[in-house]
């Protein structure tokens, strides 16, 4: 195995994973810089993270019933994990008052 293979593998090996966050909500938002972290795991954390932030900073167009979604995708773009958020009324909300 040539030097610079070596090498290049134990870069690979070594480096965090980079997890890109992209946001839904009538609009796409790619993210295109992604972030490093240690797994899965921190990935997960991160995005609740960003769920909550995003629901106080947006929480009126999130109640008028606008639904978003935050997908998290790895380097490659395959989709680990989503969450979806959106609001439904209950049936008692729709029901005509006297």
């Amino acid at each position: 195995m040539s030097e610079s293979l070596r090498s290049r593998l134990q870069w690979q090996r070594t480096r965090m994973p980079r997890f890109h966050f992209n946001i839904h909500d009538g609009v796409t938002a790619i993210d295109r810089r992604g972030r490093e972290l240690s797994g899965l795991d921190e990935a997960r954390l991160e995005a609740v993270r960003m769920a909550g932030t995003l629901m106080k900073s947006e929480g009126m167009r999130i109640a008028l019933g606008e639904d978003w979604r935050l997908e998290v995708v790895d380097e490659a773009g395959l989709m680990l994990f989503k969450f979806d958020l959106f609001v439904s009324s209950s049936p008692y909300h729709w029901r005509v008052q006297p």
